[in-house]
């Protein structure tokens, strides 16, 4: 089944990469960026050394719709739900985050972007070393990102993330760190002239 979806993926993605364009260019003005986490498609063909590879980070899919100023609205989503349902087995989370972002160009390939998001998680944040947790989370804060673009068109990107917020099980504050564990594979479109 995973040969199968890299298959699906190279069909899908080969003629984005192969685009007719110099290589470098960022996209500018209004655009959407659609984001899938690729790290589940490069544990099956690297493992990295990974003692889980369903532990991959908390968002599945992100999406990102830009305007004029390279600031964005942001949405992300991750899920798992255990078919077993048993409570000594579960890995179950759900994960969403919503803010804004504002992206800077680094270099011909290369840009940084910075937001601020209100993230909610249920179960845990799919991290290493956190399967063990079961709480619910909601909190603020910033979140980093850098990209590289292959092309107009795609990008791949990474980003840590930084909250501050409450621990919904216990009711108390808890700082919580999201690292760059997961790499996006981000297409890019431009959005409608109006």
């Amino acid at each position: 089944m995973p040969r199968l979806y890299l298959l699906l993926s190279l069909l899908w993605l080969g003629p984005l990469v192969a685009a007719q364009e110099p290589s470098g260019q960022q996209p500018e003005g209004r655009y959407h960026a659609i984001g899938l986490n690729a790290s589940p498609l490069l544990v099956q063909v690297a493992p990295f050394n990974r003692s889980n590879p369903r532990v991959l980070g908390p968002y599945f899919i992100t999406y990102r719709v830009y305007s004029n100023r390279d600031r964005a609205f942001r949405l992300a989503l991750g899920w798992d739900v255990d078919a077993s349902f048993s409570a000594d087995e579960s890995q179950s989370h759900f994960n969403f985050r919503a803010g804004m972002e504002r992206r800077r160009k680094i270099a011909g390939r290369w840009s940084y972007s910075m937001g601020w998001d209100l993230a909610i998680s249920g179960g845990d944040f799919n991290l290493p070393g956190e399967k063990e947790l079961d709480t619910g989370f909601i909190g603020l804060g910033p979140t980093w990102g850098f990209e590289f673009f292959i092309n107009r068109t795609v990008s791949l990107s990474t980003e840590i993330s930084l909250w501050a917020g409450l621990d919904l099980n216990e009711g108390i504050p808890r700082l919580q760190v999201v690292p760059p564990v997961a790499l996006l594979l981000n297409v890019w479109r431009p959005r409608k002239k109006r």
